[in-house]
């Protein structure tokens, strides 16, 4: 299974789960299905982040996007106009890929170790605000994937090891199992080759997560 036909999945399934947080609350299975596309997302991050020949304009990039999202976000769902949508989630991540690199490579190891404790604590503060939706786990997940890279078991393991912390989490905090369904997208994971696929798709998130939320938001005033 090629890049191309991952992204797809997690695209259409982002958009199953959010027309049925929107139009059909009820309905428990397209929320079941909608756990997939954020890890597979996750896991193309890691992947972007590593393969980029420019991590800056990797970064101008999802910033631009997070931009263009927050208010079909903010709208869509009814949110506070504070609240960041799942971009701002992944750019936190690539951070602290960023801080992680420095810690293996820079002379300067204790200040970027300091400056990553740092970080993990304002991980927590905006867990605590609500500013975005599970902050730490969210983050953790695309870092999961990015350390372990190389090794292929073990980063599907690190990963599912995240999603299993975050369904577990919403059982203690929520008493609810929908979460837990994520830890199934490891399944097509396993399937990835490696291959891209012969269309281009790389700005298909770029595009189609902001325009998704415009559609339902739309439609959700109109009727």
């Amino acid at each position: 299974m090629n890049r191309n036909v991952l992204k797809i999945i997690a695209l259409l399934t982002m958009i199953i789960d959010h027309i049925g947080a929107v139009f059909f609350p009820d309905v428990l299975i397209l929320r079941i299905i909608g756990r997939v596309a954020f890890p597979i997302f996750a896991f193309f991050v890691a992947e972007g982040y590593y393969y980029t020949k420019s991590k800056a304009r990797y970064v101008i990039t999802m910033l631009i996007c997070m931009v263009i999202s927050w208010a079909p976000f903010v709208l869509c769902f009814s949110h506070r106009w504070y609240v960041a949508n799942v971009i701002g989630i992944f750019l936190l991540s690539i951070l602290g890929m960023y801080l992680i690199d420095k810690i293996k490579t820079s002379s300067m190891k204790e200040i970027f170790v300091a400056l990553f404790i740092l970080y993990i604590i304002v991980l927590f503060v905006l867990d605590t605000l609500q500013v975005m939706p599970e902050t730490t786990i969210g983050v953790m997940l695309p870092i999961a994937f990015y350390v372990f890279r190389g090794a292929r078991w073990k980063q599907l393991l690190a990963g599912a090891v995240v999603l299993v912390a975050r369904g577990l989490l919403d059982v203690v905090l929520y008493s609810s199992w929908i979460q837990m369904f994520a830890v199934l997208t490891i399944l097509l994971l396993i399937l990835y080759n490696g291959g891209k696929g012969r269309l281009n798709l790389k700005y298909l998130f770029y595009i189609g997560y902001p325009l998704h939320l415009i559609v339902i938001w739309l439609i959700n005033i109109m009727i």
